[in-house]
């Protein structure tokens, strides 16, 4: 199989079927957001891409050796991303979420420093709401 005419295909699909509802993404170690690492521009589109070493290192769980793991992948960029309509970006364990919230900040004050070329931009909701943001501050400040 071709793998350079998956990314055009996907974005054709997604166009087809009316865009996408809800994004549902992972964010890596290293602060990379679906396999889009954080150098990639907010306005990348699918492409093939190839993970940094840290995001493989990371997912060679996945595979039964490391000559395994893929060097290139298929990725929805920043910019095709932030055509869904909702997005929940999920991170699991301490690494991922202090990762998150790192490259998160930086990212949402990127996203709304372009402007018009990415949309409004992203607004940032802990689960359960704002609320829940606040009930944990001042569950860590004692």
């Amino acid at each position: 199989m071709d793998v350079t005419i998956l990314p055009t295909a996907a974005q054709v699909a997604a166009h087809a079927a009316g865009g996408i509802d809800l994004q549902l993404l992972g964010i890596g170690t290293n602060g990379h957001i679906g396999f889009n690492e954080p150098i990639t521009s907010l306005r990348s589109r699918t492409r093939v891409a190839a993970p940094a070493l840290q995001t493989r290192s990371d997912n060679a769980r996945f595979f039964d050796r490391p000559e395994a793991v893929p060097t290139h992948c298929v990725t929805q960029g920043l910019g095709t991303i932030l055509e869904a309509r909702r997005i929940l970006l999920v991170a699991q364990g301490a690494r991922r979420a202090a990762a998150g919230g790192l490259a998160l900040g930086d990212y949402c004050r990127a996203v709304r420093a372009a402007g018009s070329p990415v949309g409004r931009g992203p607004s940032l909701r802990p689960p359960g709401g704002p609320e829940w943001g606040q009930r944990r501050a001042n569950e860590e400040q004692g």
